[in-house]
């Protein structure tokens, strides 16, 4: 007798760099495959990635989390006993209700984080505030992880983080540069790698510009490695090359910019007598005076060009500076809001998001710190935060929380200094964690409640940072496994239970939610919608193109017919007079390269030799797979470093810095520039008897000291030595 096989159309949640449609295939209530619906790959160019179609493995794995635990033994151990779901539910409504009395809305801390990423109703960030919000309030972060310095940088420079044109406006340019990123591996846009394939078949030329020969810079016609951390002095001089050769566009400049002049006597070297030429770069980014003034010459005179800047190079001491740079060198060569160009910001796209998803009401609870220092905040709470506490604008922490709300998340581990992090952990009064695994932060939590997938749930998604002129119906393909619940139902629980049950859920479940949402996203007919799983907001274009019929350019309008641009000056601030206000020697109102900790010209090389940087692995988002996948982490070194070291391939080696310390095997490719050590981000920290990682999570040895504008990620900003283990 056949196996009958159900085949149901899905959407992928996960804070991957896009939003695909897949199928389920599931057998007598188990999935058993995923496959990508092939009208949205082949047709709109929707394409899923090896962590969507391997799910099932993380759907059914054998560690799942399948019933409530709570605490018996020490924090960060193993030791659990399983519970009822009353029994569980009523200890967190009773600690909830003691900490809500005791300390106010100041003692939460909101931990909804993207284990359920641009999902309307199921997203762990929305059902976690909307929860903590009617609850009384809570004590909020500002910015993030993924890309806290490059939307300051976008805001005060644009006015808007609406900065990216469409994936297929690429085929309308003459070259595109690529800068830190790697669109094979973080794709940033469901379409991006289509658009890529085409605009290489094109013969649009390609040029990366990274510390790594990845995969997109094996793609391109030509690789640049640059020192991390040293991409603005790069930006810099490829911007004074422009000028000196009159390879810029000055009536762009006049018309549609505030403070070129002031950026151009930097370059020239007016106030520093240090002009900043191809020469001058060459000894704090390791690209040849040669090569920058071959790019810049490549850049200037094939008009238009694009810089499309990742968001690796922001995760630095300079984050903001680097983005700010971009922005800048686009303007001067006049490809901001032109066919083709690019504004070099953040590049987030039009798409839809926002008011069609869960509604989160007002926090009752105004003050807010960045998410970069809330472990700083629960060890110190309101002393001032020691990074450095002479610092201008810096005040004291307006709380000190005693309770975490965590779901979707694994902040130790993705937060930088994980020792520090679990003494955070560790000195809260209460942690309660929704998840699929105990993870390294869930065992941490006094109760840990199991969480169903996306695969069991129904919701409605997005696509990825407005990349994508679409809405995608994400349908539930089997039964929660176990005991497991959605996160939004788990919360309405838990708010009949403290007393404001009807105000978070309005009488609604899950399909009335979704029908509303539908309704709020102008989806006409919803049976539709959840039948074929797409829906398009503006007609895709002939070739299929899931952003429109014509490629969107950002700025377009105030280029083309002089509206103003969103900023104070109604101007690009190429100077910034928000900034110069500060009056903070690290947050300079033009886009300067300054020496910084850790970084290419720090003396302290003279211990740490290698600048680590941790990119993003093709097999996990964010640390989601690290358990599913089960590769072996290793550190990767140019040949020539490992044989200075004396250590060959294979061999494991100790990875560390006064920070910490992992032990990892040790890879060898001349894929990777001399100095530089790479350490691909996500593992799970898991500390031997003496301290040491032995699982490799380069947050074992990075900073906590954020940027030095928006208190972002200095994740890539990290200085390490390598020796035998």
């Amino acid at each position: 007798m056949a196996v009958e096989t159900k085949q149901v159309l899905t959407g992928c949640a996960h804070d991957c760099g896009g939003k695909c449609l897949l199928v389920a295939h599931v057998v007598h209530g188990r999935v058993t495959r995923i496959t990508a619906d092939q009208e949205a790959m082949r047709r709109y160019h929707i394409e899923p990635c090896v962590r969507g179609l391997v799910y099932e493995k993380r759907v059914h794995h054998p560690d799942r989390l399948t019933s409530p635990l709570i605490r018996t033994g020490p924090r960060g151990g193993a030791e659990f006993r399983e519970a009822s779901w009353d029994e569980a539910l009523a200890l967190v409504a009773e600690r909830l209700a003691e900490i809500r009395d005791a300390y106010g809305p100041g003692g939460f801390l909101s931990m909804g984080r993207s284990g359920s990423f641009t999902a309307c109703l199921h997203a762990t960030r929305l059902v976690t505030q909307r929860f903590l919000s009617l609850a009384g309030g809570f004590l909020g972060t500002t910015g993030n992880y993924s890309n806290g310095a490059a939307g300051p940088a976008s805001l005060y420079t644009y006015g808007t983080e609406e900065t990216g044109n469409s994936r297929s406006d690429w085929l309308r340019s003459k070259l595109l540069l690529i800068w830190g990123w790697d669109p094979v591996v973080t794709v940033l846009g469901s379409n991006t790698g289509w658009a890529l394939r085409e605009a290489k078949r094109q013969g649009v030329p390609i040029i990366v510009v990274d510390p790594r020969r990845t995969a997109t810079a094996a793609y391109a016609d030509r690789w640049i490695p640059i020192r991390p951390g040293s991409d603005v002095a790069l930006l810099n001089a490829l911007a004074y090359e422009l000028v000196r050769n009159g390879w810029h566009d000055e009536a762009f400049l006049r018309q549609h910019t505030v403070g070129w002049e002031a950026y151009r006597a930097y370059l020239d070297g007016t106030a520093d007598g240090v002009p900043k030429a191809a020469e001058w770069q060459e000894p704090i980014t390791g690209v040849p005076a040669e090569t920058a003034r071959w790019l810049a010459r490549e850049y200037g005179t094939r008009r238009p060009a694009a810089l499309m800047p990742g968001w690796a190079p922001q995760r630095s001491r300079q984050g903001e500076q680097f983005h700010r740079a971009a922005a800048a060198l686009a303007s001067f060569a006049g490809y901001v809001g032109v066919p083709g160009g690019g504004a070099a910001g953040i590049n987030r796209g039009p798409g839809p998001g926002g008011k069609a998803q869960l509604p989160v009401p007002t926090n009752p609870f105004k003050p807010t710190i960045p998410i970069y220092r809330w472990v700083d905040c629960v060890l110190r709470g309101y002393e001032a935060p020691d990074e450095p506490a002479t610092r201008p604008g810096q005040d004291a922490y307006p709380a000190r929380p005693k309770a975490i709300y965590l779901v979707g998340g694994s902040p130790l581990g993705q937060h930088p200094d994980t020792r520090k992090t679990a003494r955070a952990l560790e000195a809260l009064d209460f942690t309660v964690a929704h998840d699929q695994f105990m993870n390294p932060s869930a065992r941490y939590a006094d109760v840990v409640l199991p969480a169903t997938t996306f695969l069991e749930r129904n919701d409605i998604l997005t696509p990825y940072d407005g990349i994508g002129a679409f809405y995608l119906f994400q349908r539930q393909a089997i039964a929660p496994v176990g005991q497991s619940r959605n996160d939004f139902d788990i919360l309405a629980e838990l708010a009949g239970r403290l007393g404001f049950g009807e105000a978070y859920t309005e009488g609604r479940d899950e399909d009335a939610w979704l029908r509303w949402i539908a309704a709020a996203a102008d989806i006409p007919d919803y049976e539709a919608f959840r039948e074929r799983g797409l829906h398009f907001t503006t007609p895709p274009g002939a070739d299929g193109d899931p952003e429109g019929r014509e490629p969107h350019v950002a700025f377009e309008e105030q280029v083309g017919r002089g509206l103003p641009w969103p900023t104070p000056s109604g101007k690009i601030e190429l100077y910034s007079e928000r900034l110069a206000q500060r009056d903070d020697p690290l947050v300079p109102p033009i886009p300067t390269y300054i020496d910084h900790r850790e970084g290419p010209t720090d003396a302290l090389r003279a211990r740490f030799p290698l600048q680590m940087i941790s990119p993003k692995s093709k097999r996990r988002t964010n640390s989601t797979m690290d358990n599913v996948f089960g590769d072996e982490q290793a550190v990767t070194l140019h040949p020539a470093d490992a044989a200075s070291r004396g250590l060959q391939a294979g061999q494991r080696v100790r990875v560390w810095n006064e920070r910490g310390a992992v032990l990892v095997p040790l890879r060898v490719s001349d894929h990777l520039l001399t100095g530089v050590a790479e350490l691909q981000s996500g593992a799970w920290v898991t500390w031997d008897e003496h301290g040491d990682d032995v699982r490799g999570c380069p947050n074992t040895l990075t900073s906590d000291e954020g940027t030095a504008w928006g208190q972002s990620s200095t994740q890539q900003t990290v200085l390490v030595e390598i020796s035998p283990s």
